[in-house]
């Protein structure tokens, strides 16, 4: 699921509206991890309220490592998000609303799907 906010809304704040929309399409999730950058009593209490407390798990680096390390899970939205940097409409902020640049998202998406069922060995 690909969710665009405008950039006074901070992830954490948007996080609840995506995941309720997400579990409205998908509600056999039963866990979701995020990075650190959602942590907090924010989000967390809001999602409690919802009923969803147990759904979230904070991914965090082990303290006994320095410097960079791959995360157990974050690794994919990562590598999502690299995937997305290569195409150029999307490397930059042209778009003048919201749902420009959400349909320039999931046309990203679409091509990345697409590349993924072309090279699939066909049995």
């Amino acid at each position: 699921m690909i969710d665009v906010h405008t950039a006074d809304v901070e992830d954490r704040d948007g996080a609840p509206a995506v995941v309720l929309r997400m579990l409205e399409k998908a509600s056999t999730v039963t866990k979701l991890w995020a990075d650190v950058g959602y942590q907090g009593p924010k989000l967390l209490s809001k999602l409690e309220e919802l009923g969803l407390g147990g759904l979230l798990e904070i991914v965090e680096k082990p303290k006994d490592i320095k410097g960079f390390t791959v995360l157990y899970r974050c690794w994919v939205v990562e590598r999502t998000f690299a995937w997305m940097s290569r195409c150029r409409r999307l490397s930059r902020d042209y778009e003048r609303s919201l749902a420009s640049s959400l349909a320039w998202c999931h046309l990203a998406a679409c091509r990345f799907m697409t590349r993924r069922v072309a090279r699939a060995p066909s049995h």
